[in-house]
């Protein structure tokens, strides 16, 4: 299936037809999945993995973009519907426990030991995998892969939800047990998320767990600047010149040539300096606010027609987003 959404969505030149396109065939993967007696949650999660991989090189800017908000709004609909269906079959599920034969009590030890069987569970496996880590990749005793204040930060992070709930209300209503199974799913749920979520951070700062703990060293922000300002600038330096060597865009070859120097000046420290990027971008964002003013006086004196008007403000919108997010 993501295989066929990949080859299609070359040939689509639509954005509203790609982030369509590659937003239904999860729903897709996971009807066929379950009809034919496989997990139509991994199928539909394969799928989200090879569309994310191949995002980059099948999808525009623009696509990619919209897909995001699509997205973003999207699971935030999702998320909402998940807590009113609790809402609404948690009132059910109470009424018929508090008419049943067995007393409260008794339904709240069993709630209790499934909420312990499902934190005490996740932390068994988490310090028996990274404990076997620490075996395979340093046999000799040398640092670990993994700290076990780190073990226990991920145990801890084991927060459920929305495939908790799913599972839960997929069972059939005539088959017993039911409400206690979703007696279950709602209690993991507000304890995991409300509990365990809220307490995450504290639990992270109390083990004072450093930023890199990996024994892979990856880049961070300045180097990778770095090497994305030198690759820009070499293909402008390229281009900036016509075919009889005379300089065509001089005023684009400085601007290239000033973020690569920058960049490079920048790149062995941990992080790009706050008080230049925030100084330099809550410029740019004044800038872009004047434009905006101005742009609606226009407007709003009949000087431009709607359609120049979205046109423009579009582009400083742009402008406005990529300033917000490069400013922190």
């Amino acid at each position: 299936m993501g295989y066929l959404v990949f080859k299609t969505l070359r040939y689509l030149h639509g954005t509203e037809l790609m982030v369509l396109a590659s937003a239904l065939p999860g729903w897709i993967c996971y009807v066929v999945g379950e009809h034919i007696g496989v997990s139509g949650v991994i199928a539909t999660v394969t799928y989200g993995m090879m569309l994310g991989w191949h995002q980059h090189e099948i999808m525009s800017a623009t696509a990619r973009r919209r897909g995001v908000a699509f997205w973003e709004i999207m699971i935030f609909v999702f998320e909402s519907l998940v807590f009113i269906f609790i809402g609404l079959s948690l009132r059910g599920v109470w009424e018929r426990i508090a008419h049943a034969d067995k007393s409260l009590g008794a339904y709240g030890l069993e709630v209790l030991l499934v909420l312990a069987v499902v934190i005490v569970s996740r932390f068994v496996w988490i310090f028996m995998m990274d404990g076997l880590a620490r075996l395979v990749r340093k046999p000799h005793g040398a640092h670990g892969h993994s700290p076990w204040g780190e073990s226990f930060v991920k145990s801890w992070a084991g927060m459920r939800g929305v495939v908790t709930l799913a599972a839960a209300l997929a069972v059939p209503a005539q088959v017993p047990g039911r409400d206690l199974m979703l007696l279950c799913a709602f209690a993991v749920i507000l304890v995991t998320v409300v509990v365990q979520g809220t307490t995450i951070g504290h639990v992270i700062r109390a083990f004072k767990l450093k930023a890199t703990t990996h024994e892979r060293i990856y880049l961070n922000e300045p180097q990778v600047w770095a090497r994305i300002e030198q690759a820009q600038y070499s293909v402008v330096n390229k281009l900036a010149y016509n075919e009889h060597g005379a300089l065509m865009h001089p005023r684009l070859l400085e601007q290239y040539s000033y973020r690569q120097s920058l960049s490079d000046k920048h790149k062995h420290e941990d992080s790009l300096p706050d008080d230049i990027r925030k100084a330099h971008f809550n410029v740019v964002l004044a800038a872009v606010a004047a434009g905006r003013e101005e742009l609606l006086k226009l407007h709003r004196s009949g000087q431009i027609h709607d359609e120049l008007l979205h046109l423009m403000e579009r582009d400083l919108d742009i402008q406005e987003i990529s300033a917000l997010h490069s400013r922190g």
